[in-house]
């Protein structure tokens, strides 16, 4: 039998807050009083909640993720910005993927 997943309303209802009170709790800029932020934060484990970072992205049509495409690393100057880059935006919260392409065939026209 599938459980019923968590939604923040349910965080919401346990911690005695408002929804957008729970949603500003784990937006790391966001004001809110301390006091709540805790209230909320018990709340989410002990219901085991975890904030849904597609809808997220959904509505802040921002998704906080980055893509580098490459078809090689032979010249040694991509893989140093490659894994600086790595560094930067994993401090900013930001996903950082990459992918090397290798043998595309590409049909002619």
């Amino acid at each position: 039998m599938k459980r019923k997943s968590v939604t923040s309303r349910d965080v919401a209802k346990l911690a005695g807050v408002s929804q957008s009170a729970v949603s500003r709790s784990f937006s790391p800029d966001a004001k809110v009083a301390e006091k709540t932020r805790k209230k909320v934060m018990a709340a989410a484990r002990e219901l085991g909640y975890r904030p849904n970072s597609i809808a997220r992205s959904l509505i802040t049509r921002s998704s906080r993720t980055i893509a580098v495409v490459t078809y090689s690393l032979e010249n040694p100057f991509y893989s140093v910005i490659l894994e600086k880059a790595s560094r930067y935006f994993q401090q900013q919260g930001t996903i950082f993927c990459f992918s090397l392409l290798r043998h595309i065939a590409v049909s002619p026209r």
